[in-house]
Formats: C-alpha cells, sequence, structure tokens
C-alpha cells in the first residue's frame, strides 16, 4: 500500500538492480524515508485492517513469518541448559581465564602474557556451546576475545583509535585464517600477546614522559649548580643511560645541552634586566669562565653578552 522505500540515499545502479530483483515493469522511484516515519504509516494501515494498535516502534523487528510473540526464548534457553548439564559446562573456567587474560593486558604485563599463554587454554567444549561445529565455535569465542582485548588495551592505557585498528586487523587475519584452515585459537593467541606488548610500550612512554618532565623541574631547581647527567638520573629515580638516551630521543638535544641553554636563557633576562657585571652573571649560573659563557651565549643567541646587552637593555 506504500512503497518502496529506503533508509539510505541509493544511486541509479541500486534502482536499476531493486526493478530487476522485483520484476518491475515501470520505473517506482525509491523514496528514503526514515524508520519512524515509515513505521507510522505501517502502524495506521495496520490498525485500520485489524482494527488493533501496534507500537510503531516495534514493526521493524516483525516480519512476515513471525511476531514478537514468538521470539520467545524459554524453550531455547531450555535446551541450551539441558545440553550444559548434559556435559558437564561451566563458563566459570572461561571466565577465570578472560578474567586473568584482561588483568594481564591492561597491566601490559609480557611475562604474565607468556606464563597465559604456555598454560592450559580452556577447553571449549567444556565451557559453551555456541555452534554446531568445533571450528565455527572456535571462530566466534576468537572473536570475542578480540573484543575483549581492545577493550582491555583501551582501559590499560593505549590509544582507543590504535586499539580499535588492531582489533580489526585481527578479525581481518581470522577471516583469512578460515581461508588457510589456521587455527583460530592461534589468531587469539597472537592478538593477546600483542595487545599486551602495546599497552607496555603505551605505559613505558608515559612514564618517560613523566621522568623527561622530572629532569626539566630538578634542572630548573639546580640551575646555579653544575649539573651532570649522572646526579640528576638517580634524583628522579631513573638510569643515567635510561634518562639520557629518553631525553635526546624526545627533546631532540642532549641533557647537557639543555642545561646550558637554560643557564643561557636565564643568564640573558639578568642581562636585560638587570645591571650586573656579566662576569658575576657568569659565576652566578656556574659557568666555569667568562669566555666559557660568552661561547655557550652566542651558540643559543647568535651574539655575545655584550651585544646582547647592548641590543636589549631596558633602563
Amino acid at each position: 500500500m506504500i512503497g518502496p522505500a529506503v533508509r539510505n540515499e541509493v544511486d541509479g545502479g541500486y534502482q536499476a538492480k531493486y526493478e530487476n530483483d522485483h520484476a518491475m515493469h515501470r520505473t517506482l522511484p525509491l523514496k528514503r524515508f526514515p524508520f519512524r516515519i515509515m513505521n507510522q504509516f505501517l502502524a495506521l494501515i495496520y490498525c485500520h485492517i485489524t482494527g488493533e494498535s501496534v507500537a510503531y516502534d516495534a514493526i521493524h523487528i516483525r516480519s512476515q513469518e513471525t511476531d514478537i510473540g514468538d521470539w520467545a526464548s524459554e524453550g531455547d534457553m531450555e535446551t541450551y541448559q539441558l545440553d550444559q548439564s548434559e556435559y558437564d559446562r561451566s563458563h566459570m573456567s572461561g571466565m577465570d581465564y578472560e578474567n586473568r587474560m584482561i588483568e594481564i593486558v591492561k597491566a601490559g604485563d609480557l611475562n604474565g602474557v607468556k606464563e597465559l599463554m604456555g598454560g592450559s587454554f580452556p577447553a571449549l567444549e567444556s565451557v559453551s556451546k555456541v555452534a554446531d561445529t568445533k571450528r565455527k565455535q572456535a571462530e566466534y569465542m576468537t572473536v570475542s576475545m578480540i573484543t575483549l582485548l581492545t577493550r582491555a588495551s583501551i582501559e590499560g592505557g593505549l590509544r582507543s583509535e590504535a586499539a580499535h585498528e588492531m582489533g580489526d586487523i585481527y578479525l581481518k587475519q581470522l577471516e583469512r585464517a578460515s581461508v588457510r584452515g589456521e587455527a583460530f585459537i592461534m589468531v587469539g593467541l597472537r592478538a593477546m600477546y600483542e595487545f599486551t606488548e602495546q599497552v607496555s610500550l603505551a605505559k613505558l612512554e608515559r612514564r618517560s614522559q613523566s621522568y623527561i618532565e622530572a629532569c626539566k623541574d630538578y634542572i630548573a631547581e639546580h640551575l646555579r649548580k653544575n649539573l651532570t647527567v649522572g646526579e640528576i638520573g638517580p634524583a628522579i629515580g631513573v638510569s643515567r643511560t635510561y634518562l639520557a638516551h629518553k631525553f635526546r630521543q624526545v627533546e631532540g638535544i642532549t641533557v647537557q645541552k639543555y642545561i646550558q641553554r637554560e643557564k643561557c636563557v636565564h643568564a640573558a633576562n639578568l642581562l636585560k634586566y638587570s645591571d650586573y657585571p656579566i662576569s658575576l652573571i657568569s659565576e652566578y649560573f656556574g659557568f666555569s669562565s667568562q669566555s666559557y659563557f660568552g661561547i655557550c651565549f652566542r651558540e643559543w643567541f647568535g651574539m655575545t653578552p655584550k651585544e646582547y646587552r647592548l641590543a636589549n637593555q631596558i633602563n
């Protein structure tokens, strides 16, 4: 009585296919209607024909063969529970494994995931039966596993976009495994390890950033001293080698160059806003000599301290 209609815009190719599939002898444009509007029309027609009312927001889950009332799952649930008890199945072993896996991934615990992978995996037939074949059951449970891994890695600190991209990649691997005949569980185990590894790297990166900020704070507090990486590392709880490597990797300069730059920046403020002798400023910031101070200052400002003062001093 109304229609045909579509929910989204369609192109001419879809229109032609629709006409061919439905043996339409004349062009009948497919009009676009949101679900809600279409269902309101259908509810009105249903009421006019039968005299009964129907909730228009429930129409789209009805079909010609079944009604909502036919969807009761009590019978299926009874059959499922009988099957579970007959084979002495329990979800608890699977849940224990899942919970352990989730905690390991969230912690980025690489040793823990290796131990988990090397242990006994819950036998699929002892957990639940969600498909008629072992292969299909393994596929379904591996999909669930990848979904859990994606969520756990986000909670562990991995960027949401990166986690979902990894999840998509492993779901595609699962599809290819179906073609190659590869065991689905191997795809799940690879996913488990890589998600854990990426969470571990994300946590390490955040710790690195915090160490670098702690290093900068320590330098700012002790700028007048003759600081070394060997002194700063233990003071902020990290090794000298690690601090030197990560600082240069993130900041693009060595810790010593950063210290030198900070000393010169603060010295520039004194040259600009005070009348202190250059020799005193050099000594104040711990330079070994006034001439060395001049060399360092020129490196960062392109002029000597005296030239900088003449060009920038505020009287």
